[in-house]
Protein backbone atom coordinates (compact mmCIF):
# COMPACT_ATOMS: atom_id res chain seq x y z
CA UNK A 1 0.00 0.00 0.00
CA UNK A 2 1.04 3.32 -0.44
CA UNK A 3 1.48 5.80 2.85
CA UNK A 4 -0.69 8.74 2.78
CA UNK A 5 1.46 10.72 5.31
CA UNK A 6 0.74 13.99 3.35
CA UNK A 7 -2.47 16.60 3.06
CA UNK A 8 -3.59 17.71 0.49
CA UNK A 9 -3.98 21.10 -0.92
CA UNK A 10 -6.84 23.37 -0.57
CA UNK A 11 -9.34 20.65 0.24
CA UNK A 12 -12.72 21.51 1.69
CA UNK A 13 -14.42 18.71 3.61
CA UNK A 14 -17.90 18.32 3.54
CA UNK A 15 -20.18 17.56 6.36
CA UNK A 16 -22.37 14.29 6.58
CA UNK A 17 -25.61 13.70 5.56
CA UNK A 18 -25.99 16.63 2.74
CA UNK A 19 -27.85 15.37 -0.32
CA UNK A 20 -26.42 15.04 -3.92
CA UNK A 21 -27.40 18.44 -4.80
CA UNK A 22 -25.80 20.27 -1.45
CA UNK A 23 -22.95 18.50 -2.99
CA UNK A 24 -22.92 19.64 -6.51
CA UNK A 25 -23.88 23.51 -5.15
CA UNK A 26 -20.13 22.83 -2.94
CA UNK A 27 -18.27 22.00 -5.70
CA UNK A 28 -19.71 24.79 -8.15
CA UNK A 29 -18.65 27.37 -5.12
CA UNK A 30 -14.82 25.65 -5.23
CA UNK A 31 -14.93 26.66 -8.64
CA UNK A 32 -13.43 30.18 -9.79
CA UNK A 33 -16.36 32.18 -11.30
CA UNK A 34 -16.63 32.35 -14.87
CA UNK A 35 -17.70 35.60 -16.80
CA UNK A 36 -18.14 33.63 -20.09
CA UNK A 37 -21.64 33.69 -21.81
CA UNK A 38 -23.16 31.71 -24.87
CA UNK A 39 -22.95 35.14 -26.32
CA UNK A 40 -19.71 36.73 -25.95
CA UNK A 41 -17.32 34.02 -26.22
CA UNK A 42 -14.67 34.62 -28.51
CA UNK A 43 -13.54 31.36 -29.37
CA UNK A 44 -14.13 29.40 -32.72
CA UNK A 45 -15.67 26.83 -31.59
CA UNK A 46 -16.80 25.73 -27.61
CA UNK A 47 -17.93 22.75 -26.19
CA UNK A 48 -20.68 23.60 -23.96
CA UNK A 49 -20.09 22.79 -20.06
CA UNK A 50 -22.72 22.01 -17.33
CA UNK A 51 -22.99 25.61 -16.58
CA UNK A 52 -23.58 27.05 -19.66
CA UNK A 53 -26.28 25.00 -19.55
CA UNK A 54 -27.58 25.96 -16.51
CA UNK A 55 -27.18 30.01 -16.96
CA UNK A 56 -29.39 29.45 -20.29
CA UNK A 57 -31.84 28.13 -18.39
CA UNK A 58 -31.71 30.16 -15.34
CA UNK A 59 -32.25 33.49 -18.05
CA UNK A 60 -34.89 31.93 -19.84
CA UNK A 61 -32.77 31.52 -23.16
CA UNK A 62 -33.52 27.98 -23.64
CA UNK A 63 -35.26 25.24 -22.20
CA UNK A 64 -34.17 21.56 -21.23
CA UNK A 65 -37.43 20.44 -23.47
CA UNK A 66 -36.00 23.03 -26.35
CA UNK A 67 -32.53 20.44 -25.54
CA UNK A 68 -33.99 17.11 -25.22
CA UNK A 69 -35.74 17.55 -28.65
CA UNK A 70 -32.91 18.81 -30.27
CA UNK A 71 -30.98 15.72 -28.52
CA UNK A 72 -33.43 13.52 -29.77
CA UNK A 73 -33.06 14.56 -33.03
CA UNK A 74 -29.13 14.47 -33.35
CA UNK A 75 -29.44 10.39 -32.30
CA UNK A 76 -31.84 10.22 -34.96
CA UNK A 77 -29.75 11.94 -37.97
CA UNK A 78 -26.69 10.47 -36.52
CA UNK A 79 -27.88 6.66 -36.70
CA UNK A 80 -28.86 7.32 -40.07
CA UNK A 81 -27.61 4.99 -42.99
CA UNK A 82 -24.35 6.73 -44.37
CA UNK A 83 -23.75 8.25 -40.89
CA UNK A 84 -23.80 5.09 -37.87
CA UNK A 85 -21.87 7.08 -35.38
CA UNK A 86 -23.25 4.48 -32.76
CA UNK A 87 -23.37 6.70 -30.24
CA UNK A 88 -26.33 4.76 -28.17
CA UNK A 89 -27.02 1.20 -27.41
CA UNK A 90 -31.03 2.28 -26.08
CA UNK A 91 -32.56 5.51 -25.86
CA UNK A 92 -36.35 6.26 -25.06
CA UNK A 93 -37.57 9.77 -26.75
CA UNK A 94 -40.65 9.67 -24.70
CA UNK A 95 -38.60 8.98 -20.96
CA UNK A 96 -35.95 11.55 -22.11
CA UNK A 97 -38.62 14.35 -22.91
CA UNK A 98 -41.16 13.63 -20.08
CA UNK A 99 -37.54 14.35 -18.06
CA UNK A 100 -37.12 17.71 -19.77
CA UNK A 101 -40.93 18.79 -19.08
CA UNK A 102 -40.62 18.38 -15.89
CA UNK A 103 -36.98 19.57 -15.67
CA UNK A 104 -38.77 22.52 -17.95
CA UNK A 105 -41.57 23.47 -14.98
CA UNK A 106 -39.09 23.58 -12.38
CA UNK A 107 -37.46 26.11 -14.06
CA UNK A 108 -40.42 27.97 -15.00
CA UNK A 109 -41.36 28.23 -11.09
CA UNK A 110 -37.91 29.05 -10.07
CA UNK A 111 -36.78 25.75 -8.41
CA UNK A 112 -34.37 23.39 -9.77
CA UNK A 113 -33.09 21.51 -8.10
CA UNK A 114 -29.22 21.61 -9.13
CA UNK A 115 -27.47 23.55 -11.62
CA UNK A 116 -27.26 19.71 -13.11
CA UNK A 117 -30.91 19.82 -13.61
CA UNK A 118 -31.92 19.75 -17.07
CA UNK A 119 -28.16 18.68 -18.74
CA UNK A 120 -28.67 15.77 -20.61
CA UNK A 121 -26.12 13.26 -19.15
CA UNK A 122 -25.28 9.60 -21.14
CA UNK A 123 -24.73 6.56 -19.04
CA UNK A 124 -22.11 3.80 -20.21
CA UNK A 125 -23.78 0.63 -20.90
CA UNK A 126 -22.42 -1.43 -17.96
CA UNK A 127 -23.94 0.86 -15.37
CA UNK A 128 -27.86 0.57 -14.45
CA UNK A 129 -30.12 3.55 -15.44
CA UNK A 130 -33.70 2.90 -15.57
CA UNK A 131 -35.99 2.09 -17.90
CA UNK A 132 -33.18 0.74 -20.21
CA UNK A 133 -31.44 -2.94 -20.01
CA UNK A 134 -27.68 -3.92 -19.04
CA UNK A 135 -26.07 -5.00 -21.57
CA UNK A 136 -22.52 -4.35 -20.78
CA UNK A 137 -22.06 -4.14 -25.02
CA UNK A 138 -23.52 -7.71 -25.47
CA UNK A 139 -26.68 -9.44 -26.82
CA UNK A 140 -27.02 -11.73 -23.81
CA UNK A 141 -25.37 -9.86 -20.44
CA UNK A 142 -28.98 -8.13 -19.84
CA UNK A 143 -31.30 -11.33 -19.88
CA UNK A 144 -29.03 -13.06 -17.07
CA UNK A 145 -28.44 -9.87 -14.96
CA UNK A 146 -31.33 -7.62 -15.74
CA UNK A 147 -31.42 -3.95 -14.25
CA UNK A 148 -33.94 -3.23 -11.51
CA UNK A 149 -32.30 -0.30 -9.87
CA UNK A 150 -30.68 2.98 -10.64
CA UNK A 151 -26.86 2.71 -10.17
CA UNK A 152 -25.68 4.71 -6.76
CA UNK A 153 -24.08 7.43 -9.16
CA UNK A 154 -27.28 7.18 -11.62
CA UNK A 155 -29.57 7.58 -8.87
CA UNK A 156 -27.71 10.67 -7.43
CA UNK A 157 -27.78 12.46 -10.49
CA UNK A 158 -31.18 12.24 -11.09
CA UNK A 159 -32.15 13.32 -8.02
CA UNK A 160 -30.05 16.85 -8.67
CA UNK A 161 -32.49 16.75 -12.60
CA UNK A 162 -30.07 15.40 -14.32
CA UNK A 163 -31.74 14.16 -17.65
CA UNK A 164 -30.98 10.82 -18.01
CA UNK A 165 -31.18 10.55 -22.20
CA UNK A 166 -29.78 6.35 -22.37
CA UNK A 167 -27.21 4.26 -22.42
CA UNK A 168 -24.07 4.82 -24.71
CA UNK A 169 -22.30 2.04 -26.79
CA UNK A 170 -19.12 -0.04 -25.51
CA UNK A 171 -17.42 -2.44 -26.85
CA UNK A 172 -18.94 -6.00 -25.54
CA UNK A 173 -17.81 -6.37 -21.82
CA UNK A 174 -14.81 -4.28 -22.13
CA UNK A 175 -13.04 -6.97 -23.87
CA UNK A 176 -10.79 -4.29 -26.03
CA UNK A 177 -10.41 -0.59 -26.56
CA UNK A 178 -10.97 -0.09 -30.24
CA UNK A 179 -14.81 0.74 -29.89
CA UNK A 180 -15.80 -1.78 -32.51
CA UNK A 181 -19.04 -3.71 -31.52
CA UNK A 182 -20.42 -6.17 -33.88
CA UNK A 183 -23.78 -6.11 -32.04
CA UNK A 184 -24.72 -2.40 -31.52
CA UNK A 185 -22.41 -0.96 -34.49
CA UNK A 186 -19.03 1.05 -33.77
CA UNK A 187 -18.50 4.06 -32.02
CA UNK A 188 -17.17 6.33 -35.21
CA UNK A 189 -14.86 9.39 -34.21
CA UNK A 190 -16.56 12.57 -35.00
CA UNK A 191 -13.41 14.36 -35.77
CA UNK A 192 -13.27 11.42 -38.98
CA UNK A 193 -16.18 8.48 -39.18
CA UNK A 194 -14.03 6.58 -40.90
CA UNK A 195 -11.67 5.71 -37.64
CA UNK A 196 -12.12 4.36 -34.27
CA UNK A 197 -12.13 7.31 -31.56
CA UNK A 198 -8.64 7.91 -30.18
CA UNK A 199 -5.95 10.66 -30.20
CA UNK A 200 -2.51 11.70 -28.33
CA UNK A 201 -0.78 14.21 -26.40
CA UNK A 202 2.26 15.56 -24.30
CA UNK A 203 4.77 13.49 -22.43
CA UNK A 204 6.17 14.68 -19.08
CA UNK A 205 5.82 14.64 -15.46
CA UNK A 206 4.92 17.75 -12.67
CA UNK A 207 7.16 18.60 -9.96
CA UNK A 208 5.95 21.03 -7.49
CA UNK A 209 5.81 23.74 -10.12
CA UNK A 210 9.12 21.98 -11.69
CA UNK A 211 8.90 19.48 -15.24
CA UNK A 212 11.01 16.75 -14.79
CA UNK A 213 11.41 13.70 -17.33
CA UNK A 214 10.82 10.25 -15.38
CA UNK A 215 10.62 6.54 -16.59
CA UNK A 216 8.45 3.98 -15.43
CA UNK A 217 10.19 0.87 -15.24
CA UNK A 218 9.06 -2.47 -16.17
CA UNK A 219 5.83 -0.53 -18.09
CA UNK A 220 4.86 -3.61 -20.64
CA UNK A 221 5.35 -6.10 -17.65
CA UNK A 222 2.65 -3.75 -15.35
CA UNK A 223 0.38 -3.95 -18.52
CA UNK A 224 0.62 -7.74 -19.10
CA UNK A 225 0.11 -8.24 -15.15
CA UNK A 226 -2.95 -5.98 -15.36
CA UNK A 227 -4.42 -8.26 -18.72
CA UNK A 228 -4.33 -11.68 -16.30
CA UNK A 229 -6.03 -9.51 -13.67
CA UNK A 230 -8.24 -8.15 -15.26
CA UNK A 231 -9.19 -11.41 -17.68
CA UNK A 232 -9.11 -13.30 -14.17
CA UNK A 233 -11.57 -11.65 -12.70
CA UNK A 234 -13.68 -11.31 -15.29
CA UNK A 235 -13.80 -14.98 -16.23
CA UNK A 236 -14.67 -15.62 -12.55
CA UNK A 237 -17.52 -13.11 -12.74
CA UNK A 238 -19.38 -14.40 -15.85
CA UNK A 239 -18.35 -18.16 -15.76
CA UNK A 240 -21.14 -19.61 -14.51
CA UNK A 241 -23.29 -17.60 -17.37
CA UNK A 242 -20.89 -18.27 -20.01
CA UNK A 243 -21.65 -21.92 -19.79
CA UNK A 244 -25.43 -21.49 -20.41
CA UNK A 245 -25.65 -18.17 -23.16
CA UNK A 246 -23.17 -16.46 -23.32
CA UNK A 247 -20.44 -17.59 -25.01
CA UNK A 248 -22.97 -18.58 -28.08
CA UNK A 249 -24.24 -15.12 -28.37
CA UNK A 250 -20.76 -13.06 -27.99
CA UNK A 251 -18.72 -11.65 -31.02
CA UNK A 252 -16.02 -13.44 -32.38
CA UNK A 253 -13.38 -11.37 -31.05
CA UNK A 254 -14.90 -11.60 -27.48
CA UNK A 255 -15.02 -15.33 -28.09
CA UNK A 256 -11.42 -15.34 -28.42
CA UNK A 257 -10.72 -13.14 -25.44
CA UNK A 258 -12.57 -15.17 -23.14
CA UNK A 259 -10.95 -18.51 -24.52
CA UNK A 260 -7.93 -16.83 -23.74
CA UNK A 261 -9.11 -15.46 -20.05
CA UNK A 262 -9.77 -19.32 -19.41
CA UNK A 263 -6.71 -20.04 -19.85
CA UNK A 264 -4.65 -18.40 -16.78
CA UNK A 265 -4.70 -20.29 -13.87
CA UNK A 266 -3.85 -19.01 -10.32
CA UNK A 267 -0.60 -19.03 -10.04
CA UNK A 268 -0.77 -16.50 -13.13
CA UNK A 269 -2.75 -14.30 -10.72
CA UNK A 270 -0.90 -14.64 -7.65
CA UNK A 271 2.08 -13.66 -9.60
CA UNK A 272 0.69 -10.62 -11.46
CA UNK A 273 -0.23 -9.78 -8.14
CA UNK A 274 3.22 -9.53 -7.05
CA UNK A 275 4.02 -7.44 -9.73
CA UNK A 276 1.50 -5.00 -8.99
CA UNK A 277 2.94 -4.62 -5.63
CA UNK A 278 6.30 -4.25 -7.45
CA UNK A 279 4.86 -1.20 -9.63
CA UNK A 280 3.30 0.20 -6.23
CA UNK A 281 6.52 0.68 -5.05
CA UNK A 282 7.72 2.36 -8.55
CA UNK A 283 4.91 4.71 -8.66
CA UNK A 284 5.49 5.60 -4.80
CA UNK A 285 9.41 6.42 -5.55
CA UNK A 286 8.27 8.86 -8.53
CA UNK A 287 5.50 10.56 -6.25
CA UNK A 288 7.76 11.35 -3.51
CA UNK A 289 9.44 13.54 -6.01
CA UNK A 290 6.83 14.92 -8.35
CA UNK A 291 2.76 15.47 -7.53
CA UNK A 292 1.50 14.41 -10.69
CA UNK A 293 2.30 12.33 -13.86
CA UNK A 294 1.53 13.45 -17.30
CA UNK A 295 1.90 11.57 -20.12
CA UNK A 296 0.05 10.79 -23.97
CA UNK A 297 -3.64 9.41 -23.68
CA UNK A 298 -3.06 6.79 -25.76
CA UNK A 299 0.00 5.08 -27.28
CA UNK A 300 -1.10 5.41 -31.22
CA UNK A 301 -3.41 7.44 -32.86
CA UNK A 302 -6.52 6.57 -34.44
CA UNK A 303 -6.87 4.17 -36.69
CA UNK A 304 -9.41 3.24 -39.53
CA UNK A 305 -12.20 1.01 -38.76
CA UNK A 306 -11.92 -2.18 -41.18
CA UNK A 307 -15.45 -3.23 -42.90
CA UNK A 308 -14.85 -7.02 -41.94
CA UNK A 309 -14.37 -6.04 -37.89
CA UNK A 310 -17.65 -4.45 -37.95
CA UNK A 311 -19.57 -7.78 -38.32
CA UNK A 312 -16.79 -10.20 -36.56
CA UNK A 313 -15.43 -7.70 -33.39
CA UNK A 314 -12.22 -6.96 -33.20
CA UNK A 315 -9.34 -8.25 -31.34
CA UNK A 316 -6.15 -6.26 -32.58
CA UNK A 317 -3.58 -7.32 -30.08
CA UNK A 318 -0.62 -4.38 -31.36
CA UNK A 319 -3.31 -1.66 -31.31
CA UNK A 320 -5.34 -2.36 -28.20
CA UNK A 321 -1.71 -2.96 -26.03
CA UNK A 322 -0.63 0.92 -26.87
CA UNK A 323 -4.49 2.24 -26.50
CA UNK A 324 -3.88 1.38 -23.18
CA UNK A 325 -0.25 1.84 -22.81
CA UNK A 326 -0.54 4.93 -20.12
CA UNK A 327 -3.87 4.63 -18.55
CA UNK A 328 -3.07 1.21 -16.95
CA UNK A 329 -1.26 2.34 -13.83
CA UNK A 330 -4.89 4.66 -13.08
CA UNK A 331 -6.67 0.92 -13.87
CA UNK A 332 -4.38 -1.13 -12.16
CA UNK A 333 -2.59 0.45 -9.20
CA UNK A 334 -6.31 1.93 -8.79
CA UNK A 335 -4.67 5.49 -8.80
CA UNK A 336 -6.43 8.68 -9.35
CA UNK A 337 -6.36 9.92 -12.81
CA UNK A 338 -8.12 12.74 -15.05
CA UNK A 339 -8.43 11.76 -18.97
CA UNK A 340 -5.84 13.99 -20.23
CA UNK A 341 -4.44 12.30 -18.67
CA UNK A 342 -3.05 13.25 -15.45
CA UNK A 343 -2.13 10.32 -12.81
CA UNK A 344 -1.84 11.61 -9.47
CA UNK A 345 -0.53 9.83 -5.62
CA UNK A 346 -3.62 8.20 -3.46
CA UNK A 347 -5.99 10.90 -2.48
CA UNK A 348 -5.22 13.54 -4.50
CA UNK A 349 -8.32 13.81 -6.64
CA UNK A 350 -8.70 17.71 -5.58
CA UNK A 351 -5.11 18.30 -6.95
CA UNK A 352 -5.97 16.60 -10.04
CA UNK A 353 -9.63 18.24 -10.63
CA UNK A 354 -7.83 22.11 -9.86
CA UNK A 355 -4.95 20.68 -12.46
CA UNK A 356 -7.30 19.50 -15.12
CA UNK A 357 -9.59 22.47 -15.12
CA UNK A 358 -6.99 24.93 -15.45
CA UNK A 359 -5.61 22.82 -18.40
CA UNK A 360 -9.26 23.17 -19.29
CA UNK A 361 -9.30 26.54 -19.83
CA UNK A 362 -5.56 27.07 -21.02
CA UNK A 363 -6.46 24.72 -24.54
CA UNK A 364 -10.57 25.81 -24.91
CA UNK A 365 -9.08 28.40 -27.33
CA UNK A 366 -7.65 25.64 -29.49
CA UNK A 367 -10.31 23.33 -29.87
CA UNK A 368 -11.27 22.12 -33.21
CA UNK A 369 -15.23 21.35 -34.53
CA UNK A 370 -15.85 17.74 -34.96
CA UNK A 371 -16.56 16.95 -38.79
CA UNK A 372 -19.96 15.07 -36.51
CA UNK A 373 -21.09 17.92 -33.90
CA UNK A 374 -24.70 18.66 -33.03
CA UNK A 375 -25.05 21.67 -31.41
CA UNK A 376 -27.76 21.99 -28.53
CA UNK A 377 -27.45 25.62 -27.22
CA UNK A 378 -26.42 27.05 -30.15
CA UNK A 379 -28.46 30.47 -31.28
CA UNK A 380 -30.84 30.11 -28.00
Amino acid sequence: MFTTDFEEEEVKSLCPGLSPAEHVQHAIDCLRSSDSTLQDSHFSFRRWKIMDYSRAYSSHQITPLVVAERLISAVVQSSEPGMDMSFFVSYDARDILTQATESTLRYQRGEPLSVLDGVPIAVKDEINCMPYPTTGGSKWLHKVRPCKEDACCVERLRSCGAILVGKTNMQELSAGTSGINPHYGTSRNPYNPKRISGGSSISCCCMRRITVEVTIPDIEVMRLAHYVTIGSECTASIAHHLEHKGRSESGWDVRVALSIYGSFDSRDYLNAQRIRNRQMRFHEKIFSMADVIVSPMVGVTDYEIMEDAQETGELDYVNGAALVRYSIAGNFLGLPAVTVPFIGKPWSEAKLIQIAYAVEALCEAEYKKPQVFYDLLGEC
